[in-house]
């Protein structure tokens, strides 16, 4: 009994001395097959079951034949490129750029060069961003992006001034001229004083001749005004008694003029105007009037020249109704032109 229990452990150990392949590993006494790269043992292999793998979840990575329960992450400046499924080296920045965007688990460093006026000597840089230049009165080496500035060493050369020297002769002279300046000065300043008195006096006569200038203008414009019948003045005097004439005459029959002056005396500028003597007249409707008024500069000629043709449009009535409506100064008018024109037969 005791020799086979001897052969049964030995056989036990012969078994368990048995070496597994080198794309397998040994799991309690059974050889079970490696994962490939790209994979992890999800399930160990057992006496009636191959081993379960599984690919590596997005981020990890696996680069051998393994056993090992869950993929590796990429190390420190490392990246997983998502093309290749793999742990790719973190790329540095040489001298002259820094990185624009850092190295994180799915990307790359992406590196630029410096600004202006920066400069970055870092062989390998991962982080680091640009230096300013520094900043010189003199380069002895200007800044690039791969290296500072070097400022000179040389300075500025300072110049030794003399002073001149002045002799006797020099000094009497000047002290001569500062005598004969404060001898000629209180002349200098009366003249200095006539001059200013001179032209204080030009100013008040400028000032003068502009207000008198001011005056005339508007004066001038005041009496444009009158000229014009602006206002109730007018250029034809007033009579202080009504006398009715009674001549016949029809306004037809008399020259152009005489209606052109007409309506310029009853211009729509003047009050009344021929407005309020068209209504005078009782010949027109409302209607007719406004039409007139269409045009309003020639509004008056308008008028007289379409009340010229009616029967009843006599130097008689036109006098009557201007001096109905308050403009005595152009039946003033119309009774002297009747005076001119008196010879004339009545229709």
């Amino acid at each position: 009994m005791k020799l086979i229990f001897i052969l049964i452990i030995l056989a036990t150990l012969g078994d368990g001395g048995q070496s597994c392949g080198e794309k397998e590993y040994r799991h309690e006494g059974i050889c079970c097959e490696k994962c490939r790269p790209g994979q992890y043992v999800k399930i160990n292999c057992s006496a009636t079951n191959p081993t379960t793998c599984e690919s590596c979840k997005f981020g990890s990575v696996m680069t051998t034949y393994n056993h090992k329960s869950h993929c590796d992450s990429c190390q420190y400046v490392q990246y997983y490129d998502i093309n290749l499924s793999y742990c790719m080296n973190c790329r540095t920045c040489p001298k002259g750029e820094y990185p624009v965007e850092k190295c994180s688990t799915f990307l790359n460093t992406k590196c630029e060069e410096c600004p202006e006026n920066q400069f970055s000597n870092v062989t390998a840089n991962y982080n680091l961003t640009c230096k300013a230049c520094k900043k010189c009165r003199q380069y002895k080496r200007n800044c690039t992006p791969e290296q500072d500035a070097i400022c000179s060493d040389l300075q500025p050369t300072l110049r030794t001034t003399t002073k001149p020297t002045v002799n006797m002769v020099e000094k009497t002279s000047i002290v001569d001229k500062l005598d004969t300046t404060e001898k000629t000065s209180p002349l200098i300043k009366e003249n200095s004083s006539k001059q200013n008195n001179t032209y204080l006096i030009l100013a008040v006569v400028l000032s003068i001749v502009f207000v008198l200038t001011i005056i005339l203008i508007y004066w001038c414009a005041r009496r444009k005004a009158r000229c014009q019948g602006g206002d109730g003045f007018n250029i034809v005097p007033r009579s202080l008694k009504y006398e009715p004439l009674r001549t016949g005459l029809l306004l037809r029959n008399q020259p152009a003029s005489f209606l052109l002056k007409l309506a310029e005396y009853i211009n729509p500028d003047s009050r009344p105007n021929w407005k309020d003597l068209a209504a005078k007249f009782e010949d027109f409707s409302w209607s007719e009037i406004e039409n007139f008024a269409v045009d309003r500069n020639a509004a008056a000629e308008r008028m007289l020249c379409a009340w010229q043709t009616k029967n009843t449009a006599t130097l008689d009535k036109l006098h009557r109704c201007l001096t109905n409506i308050g403009r005595e100064d152009v039946a003033t008018y119309v009774a002297e032109f009747v005076g001119v024109t008196g010879t004339d037969t009545p229709v």
